[in-house]
């Protein structure tokens, strides 16, 4: 059987619900990740720069990966959700 790909074990772990996050701003934000073997903690900051505690050595490993595909998805529901609130507010 094919080892999976870092995207493919991120995916996962978002579809389980195994993100969950301890605290998130604009900009910066904590989460924790139930992984295969444990629970790690993914910070990242303004400048985009993401930090896990597994100690992978790799440079993005599927905990980081699924956090921040996570922040994209829910950045790109805010704007939308906001769009729309724009656009009731003035009428259209």
């Amino acid at each position: 059987m094919p080892r999976e790909t870092t995207q493919e074990k991120s995916a996962r772990l978002i579809l389980n619900h195994a993100v969950e996050f301890d605290y998130l701003l604009p900009g910066e934000g904590q989460a924790t990740v139930r992984g295969d073997h444990d629970t790690y903690t993914v910070m990242f900051d303004e400048r985009g720069t993401y930090t896990c505690s597994c100690f992978t050595g790799r440079h993005q490993c599927s905990h980081i990966s699924a956090v921040r595909e996570f922040v994209r998805g829910t950045e790109k529901a805010v704007n939308r959700l906001l769009a729309e609130a724009i656009k009731i507010a003035k009428g259209d």
